[in-house]
C-alpha cells in the first residue's frame, strides 16, 4: 500500500506521495491559470500524463470503512493536475448496505433504518407465553446482521413440542412445557383382549402387549409368554383388535397390520404361516377391525366390511362357506359403523343404528331361530344401536338410550338374566351405558358416571365379584372414572379416563400384565411405561 503524507499546497489539500509539493503560481510568481479544478501554475510544475494518489477527506478516515484514495493526472502543459477522482470520502452512515459509510471502523452502527448493531447479541425465545424455562424449554440468542435492520435466527432455544413418552423418573422430560411429565404421550387410549392375551394402545402410536404367546400373537419375534407389557414391534398405530390367538392393529394411513396365529388364514396374509411380529397385509383404507376365533373384519373408511379367515359357519358373510386366505368383501353390507367377531359368527353396525348377524346361530346369537346365515340378515327387535360386542356365542348391543341389549347363549348368566334368549332383550337393573364390552362367556359395561359392571361366567374372579357365575349385573368395586372395556376368555380390562389400563380375572399365562402372580377379582392397575 502507499503510503501518503496530509500536505497544505497552496489552497488546495493533497494527500501525495513523500516528495513534497507541486510547485504553485505563489512558487513561480507567474499568474497563468490551471486546468478546470487542478492546480494552476505557468511553469512546468509537473510531467504531463503523471498519474498521482490522491485524498480531499479527513486524513483519519483513509482506507477505514469505504475511503480510499483516487489519482490525479497532470496535464497536458504540465502546469497543474487534474481534479482528485476516484476517492470515496466518508458519507452518512446508512443501512442499505453492510459497508462502514462513514468510516469510522463501525458497519451500520447508527444509519438511517438500522434497528441494531451489527454483530451485537440479544436474548431470544419463540414458544409460547409462559413456556420458557419450563421443562425442557429455554431461550437462545440472536445476532443482529450486518445490515442492521434486525436479528437473525434465534439460535440455541428449546421451544415446545408434542409430549414424547419417555422412561418414568429422572429420565422423564416434559417436552411440551407445561410442568407435566408424560402427561399425554404416556396415555392409553385403546385395549383389547384375546383369548389369554392383552393389548394397549398407546397415544403415542406405539402397542404394548403382555400375556400368553404361543403362536406369537405379542409381536414381539419370540413364543415366549411376557407376564409384564413389552413394546410390539410396530408404530403409528391408531386402532388395535385381538382375536383369540392374533392380533390386529390399523396403522394412520389406514393400513391393516397383523401378528400370530394363521392357521385358517385369519391374519389374511395369502398363506397360513403365523406371523411373529407385526405385517402389512393388502387392505387399506380401514377405520374399524374386528378379531374372533379364527376369522377377521374390517369396516373400510366408505362404510363397507371385508373378512378373512375360517368359514365354516358362513362367518365372512360371502355367501360360501370357504375361507379366505385374503380380506374379502362382504358385498351386501354398507353404511357400517363398526363390526364385532365371536366365535364362528360376526355383528355388524349401520349407520342407522340397525344391527347385522351371520355365521353360526346355534345359540341365536345372530337373532331369531334360523340356521348359520352365509349372508348378513339383520338382528330383529332391535333399533337405536349405537354400539356391539360379541362373546364366544352371545350378543350385546348398546342403545341410543343407554340400555344394554344381550341374546345368544346363556349358560353362564352372560345375557344378564335368567334364560335363554334368540331375541334381543335388555339386561335388567342397568341404565346409563356409554360402553360395552364382552369376554368368552362375561359381559361388562360402563355407565356415564365411569362405574362399571359385571355379570356372566367369574370362575376366575372376570366379573369383579367372588362366588361363581352372576346372572344379575352389578358393580365392580375398587375402580372408577372408566371409559372402555373388554374381556378375554377369564379376564378383563378396563381403560380409565386418565389413560392408565386396569386388570381382573384369571392370570395363568400372565394376562393381567402384573407378573406371574395369582388371579384376582379386584382390579389392579398395569404397569405400562
Amino acid at each position: 500500500m502507499l503510503s501518503y503524507s496530509r500536505m497544505f499546497c497552496g489552497l488546495v489539500l493533497l494527500t501525495l506521495p513523500l516528495m513534497g509539493c507541486p510547485p504553485t503560481e505563489r512558487d513561480y510568481g507567474t499568474g497563468g491559470g490551471g486546468g478546470a479544478g487542478g492546480q494552476g501554475g505557468g511553469n512546468v510544475t509537473c510531467s504531463p500524463g503523471v498519474i498521482e494518489p490522491c485524498y480531499t477527506g479527513p486524513a483519519d478516515k483513509l482506507d477505514t470503512g469505504a475511503c480510499k484514495a483516487g489519482s490525479m493526472v497532470c496535464n497536458p502543459e504540465g502546469n497543474g493536475f487534474s481534479a482528485c477522482t476516484g476517492e470515496v470520502l466518508p458519507s452518512p452512515e446508512t443501512c442499505d448496505t453492510p459497508v462502514d459509510d462513514d468510516c469510522d471502523g463501525q458497519v451500520n452502527e447508527d444509519g438511517e433504518g438500522c434497528s441494531c448493531t451489527p454483530g451485537t447479541t440479544a436474548a431470544c425465545y419463540g414458544g409460547a407465553l409462559g413456556t420458557e424455562n419450563v421443562g425442557n424449554c429455554h431461550g437462545g440468542t440472536t445476532t443482529c446482521n450486518e445490515q442492521a435492520n434486525g436479528y437473525g435466527p434465534c439460535v440455541g432455544q428449546v421451544i415446545p413440542t408434542d409430549e414424547v413418552c419417555n422412561a418414568p423418573g429422572a429420565l422423564a422430560q416434559d417436552e411440551d412445557c407445561d410442568g407435566e411429565v408424560n402427561e399425554g404421550a404416556c396415555k392409553y387410549i385403546a385395549i383389547a383382549a384375546g383369548e389369554y392375551h392383552s393389548l394397549a394402545l398407546r397415544a403415542d402410536g406405539t402397542v404394548w402387549a403382555w400375556g400368553r404367546n404361543n403362536y406369537a400373537q405379542l409381536g414381539d419375534g419370540t413364543n415366549q409368554s411376557k407376564g409384564t407389557p413389552i413394546r410390539v414391534d410396530i408404530d403409528g398405530v391408531v386402532a388395535i383388535a385381538a382375536g383369540h390367538n392374533h392380533s390386529l392393529a390399523i396403522k394412520d394411513d389406514g393400513a391393516v397390520w397383523v401378528w400370530g396365529r394363521n392357521d385358517y388364514g385369519q391374519l389374511g396374509t395369502g398363506n397360513y404361516q403365523d406371523q411373529t411380529k407385526p405385517k402389512a397385509i393388502n387392505l387399506a383404507g380401514v377405520k374399524s377391525i374386528a378379531g374372533g376365533t379364527n376369522h377377521s373384519l374390517a369396516v373400510w373408511m366408505l362404510g363397507g366390511a371385508y373378512a378373512w379367515g375360517q368359514n365354516y359357519s358362513g362367518q365372512l358373510g360371502t355367501g360360501d362357506y370357504q375361507e379366505s386366505l385374503t380380506p374379502k368383501s362382504v358385498t351386501s353390507l354398507a353404511d357400517l359403523l363398526a363390526v364385532e367377531a365371536g366365535e364362528s359368527f360376526s355383528l355388524a353396525l349401520r349407520k342407522d343404528g340397525t344391527v347385522w348377524g351371520f355365521g353360526n346361530n346355534n345359540y341365536g346369537q345372530i337373532g331369531g331361530n334360523a340356521s348359520n346365515m352365509e349372508t348378513p340378515v339383520q338382528v330383529q327387535g332391535l333399533n337405536q344401536g349405537a354400539a356391539i360386542a360379541t362373546g364366544e356365542q352371545f350378543s350385546l348391543a348398546l342403545r341410543a338410550d343407554g340400555t344394554v341389549w344381550s341374546w345368544g347363549d346363556n349358560n353362564y348368566g352372560q345375557l344378564g338374566r335368567f334364560g335363554q334368549s334368540q331375541i334381543p332383550a335388555a339386561v335388567e337393573n342397568l341404565t346409563g351405558v356409554v360402553a360395552i364390552g364382552a369376554g368368552t362367556q362375561h359381559a361388562l359395561a360402563v355407565q356415564v358416571q365411569g362405574t362399571v359392571w359385571g355379570w356372566g361366567n367369574n370362575g376366575y374372579g372376570q366379573t369383579g365379584s367372588q362366588g361363581g357365575s352372576s346372572y344379575d349385573a352389578h358393580e365392580i368395586a375398587g375402580i372408577d372414572q372408566v371409559a372402555a372395556v373388554t374381556g378375554g376368555r377369564d379376564h378383563s380390562l378396563a381403560l380409565r379416563k386418565d389413560g392408565t389400563v386396569w386388570a381382573w380375572g384369571g392370570n395363568n399365562s400372565g394376562q393381567l400384565g402384573i407378573g406371574n402372580g395369582p388371579s384376582t377379582n379386584k382390579p389392579v392397575q398395569v404397569p405400562l411405561p
